[in-house]
Order: C-alpha cells, then structure tokens, then sequence
C-alpha cells in the first residue's frame, strides 16, 4: 500500500496593508474624485454625496471583504494530503510515486510518501498516526491488506480526511463508494474482453479466421487473474470462432523464462502462429523465440501492457496489438478527485478506473 502526503502551499507571500487614513492635499477631494473607478456613492434619500465617514466604512468593508477571500485562499493552499504505496521497491511504485509527486506540485501541492515496504501492519500504524495528528487532509492509499483498515477507515471518515483506495468497493467490504471514500481499479473484464477481442481481429484479418493459439494466462496471484484469463478467452472465441487455443502457459514477468516456455510450446505443436498474454514480457518473448525458430508468428497481441518496446513493435508491425492502462491518465484523475474531495470531505466518493486504449499497428 502506498500513501503520499501532500501539502498545498503558496507559491507566493501574501500580506495584506490595512487601510490607512489619506494625509495632504488628496484628503479634500471628494470620495468620487480621489475613486473615479468606483460608483457615484449618493444618498439615496438627501441626494448628496456621503459624509467623509460613509466613504471611510466602504472602505473598511471592501477591505474586510478582500481579507476574507485572501485568507481563505491561503487556508485551502495550506491543505494536507497523503499517499500510501505498497512498497517504493518495485520500479512501477516507485515510479507511481514521482508521478504523483510531479504532478502534486504542479496543482501547488507538496507530496510525501510513506513506504511500508509490503508491511501490512506499519502501512496501518502510519497512516493512523498521521490521521489522528490531524497533519493530514486527505490520503491515497494502496493497501497491503485492505481487511485490516476497517477501522482506520471509520478514524478518517470521522477526522473528515478524505481517502482514495486502490480496488472494489468490494474488496473493502462495501458495495459502493462511501462518504468521503473513493475507490479506484483497474477493470479486469475489461482488460481480459479487449485482449481477446484484439487477437480475434488479427487472426480474422491476417489468417483468415482461422488460428493454432499459444495462450499465456495470467501469472498466478495477480489481481483479477481468473476474471482476465476468462473474459480474454470468451472475446477470442467470439471475435474468432475458427481460432483453436492448443495450449495455456503460466505467465510469468521474466522475458527469459516466458522465451523458454514458448520454445517449448512451440516443440509440441509447431503449427502454432498466434499468441496472447497480459504484460509486455511474453509478447517481446515470443517475437525472439520464434525468430529463434526460425518461424513466422501470424498474430501477437499483449493485453495491460504498452512499455517503449512494445509500442515499437506495435508501431512496426511485428505485433499486431496492444491493449494499454492509462496510468498517468489514472494518477491525475485520482489526484485531482482527491483534491476536490478535500473541499467537502462528508460528501459521497466516486468509483474510478484506470483508463484502458487498445492500439493497433497503423492505427
């Protein structure tokens, strides 16, 4: 779990100069002569221009009036937030995490984070200690274990500091977003659904409709693993009834392995010319093995994917497609709806997800 603390300041030195009384010659003009921008200030009843000390009190009010907006200017740049990460260890986390700092402090806002290094329990007793200081106005949080921030939940709703969880409402034990909570994941159906439906629109277009698929699931223990794997498969027999799935693989994140199980494959069923999997790993992997075999692969599409060498690929038409997350597009809609909770924190949170593109080559 992850949490940033974000801190709005002010870029700028406010002060305000009280009023003071206009000494010399300037003080015998009238009120309208020394402010020819303001209004004509009749007496509505005598018809003549107000006393000295008419004008005075309009200038006491509007001065008040100026202090009030200024000072709540500066009490809502001085607002405080927070994010909370799994871990800063994992490159992607870590670079979530200067994300969001980057951004933070282009809205006026300082980021901290706090990094619990996958410790359910310090990820807990940190986050607590920051909401019960009240040095925190508002916390996104990544959770190790989400079962286990039922109570600190109920703390922030209570402190009114608003909280942006990664995830379902479900998976915290709600079915909907709650007041002062916003939940955001990644669409899984989704993900799985345009993955499939991408490799059925290869296959429909480059072999006819007709395809041998080598399958990469899921690595085990990944979120909305037995939802992606099967919706990806329902959308590939969908798009493409005539492509035949010979063969499933556990997907794994390490290109060398995935490149090595392929080859495999590839031994126990050469007439194999099509692929899919989540991640940018098995895709790149299957481009080198068959290369390595020295045989053509007809259609290669990665799902949740997009690093700098996919879309190369994608972009030169060795791999037909992609289905992208919009991370950074994800940060700021998850940043910026965390701020404007943090204007009116009893008030109902938003379910998000993370923005999903399915690119093509020579699209």
């Amino acid at each position: 779990m992850c949490a940033f603390h974000a801190v709005r300041t002010c870029p700028h030195a406010c002060h305000v100069v009280p009023w003071t009384r206009i000494v010399g010659p300037d003080s015998r003009r009238t009120f309208s002569e020394r402010f020819p921008s303001q209004p004509s200030r009749l007496d509505p009843v005598r018809g003549r221009h107000l006393r000295p000390a008419g004008a005075r009190r309009l200038l006491v009010q509007r001065l008040r009036q100026r202090i009030r907006r200024l000072v709540g200017f500066v009490r809502y740049r001085q607002e405080d937030a927070r994010l909370l990460p799994l871990s800063l260890a994992p490159p992607a986390l870590k670079g979530l995490s200067e994300g969001v700092k980057g951004y933070g402090g282009s809205k006026g806002w300082d980021v901290l984070v706090q990094d619990p290094n996958f410790d359910a329990t310090k990820q807990v007793t940190d986050l607590s200690t920051v909401i019960n200081s009240g040095k925190a106005s508002a916390a996104w949080v990544l959770a190790v274990a989400p079962a286990s921030m039922g109570s600190l939940i109920t703390t922030a709703q209570a402190k009114q500091v608003p909280l942006l969880l990664n995830g379902k409402p479900e998976e915290w034990g709600f079915d909907d977003a709650q007041p002062g909570i916003t939940f955001d994941y990644i669409d899984y159906d989704l993900a799985g659904q345009n993955m499939g439906t991408l490799l059925g629109d290869c296959i429909n277009e480059k072999l006819d409709g007709k395809a041998t698929v080598l399958f990469g699931a899921a690595p085990t223990g990944t979120a909305g693993k037995e939802a992606y794997d099967k919706t990806a498969l329902d959308a590939l027999a969908a798009t493409a009834p005539g492509a035949k799935v010979v063969q499933t693989l556990e997907g794994t994140t390490d290109r060398a392995k995935a490149q090595t199980d392929i080859t495999a494959a590839l031994q126990g069923h050469p007439d194999i010319d099509a692929y899919m999997s989540s991640g940018d790993e098995g895709p790149l992997a299957a481009l080198s093995a068959f290369a390595a075999a020295g045989k053509k692969l007809g259609c290669d599409v990665a799902g949740t994917a997009g690093n700098e060498e996919t879309m190369a690929a994608v972009e030169a038409g060795t791999m037909y497609g992609v289905n992208t997350l919009g991370f950074q597009e994800d940060m700021a809609q998850s940043f910026d709806t965390l701020v404007k909770m943090s204007e009116d924190p009893t008030a109902k949170g938003l379910v998000l997800t993370v923005p999903q593109k399915v690119v093509k080559s020579g699209s």
